[in-house]
């Protein structure tokens, strides 16, 4: 997957994971801890992290990624929702 643009600004990748049904209590796939954080692109493992949860409208499987805890606060919100809206659309993608 190579980044796209939105409005002339690179796109991050985003390295998913999710939950296939809700009673899962682990993840049908987890990315690791070994992936750069969609904001700065340093390794997740090299800082506190969170996670962020993104529930489509599209179904039962629950979506999520990992970003340094204080990136990912930094954030303005206009690039919190740009990084969740690239969750939502690869797990369209993935589905057509």
């Amino acid at each position: 997957m190579t980044p796209d643009t939105r409005e002339g600004q690179p796109m991050k990748i985003v390295h998913v994971g999710y939950f296939e049904r809700p009673e899962d209590t682990l993840p049908t796939f987890d990315p690791g801890m070994d992936v750069p954080c969609p904001i700065c692109g340093d390794a997740l493992s090299a800082r506190p992290r969170t996670s962020i949860s993104v529930l489509p409208d599209s179904g039962a499987r629950s979506l999520f990624f990992r970003a340094h805890r204080s990136c990912w606060r930094d954030a303005s919100r206009d690039v919190q929702h740009d990084i969740e809206s690239q969750v939502v659309d690869l797990d369209v993608a993935r589905k057509a």
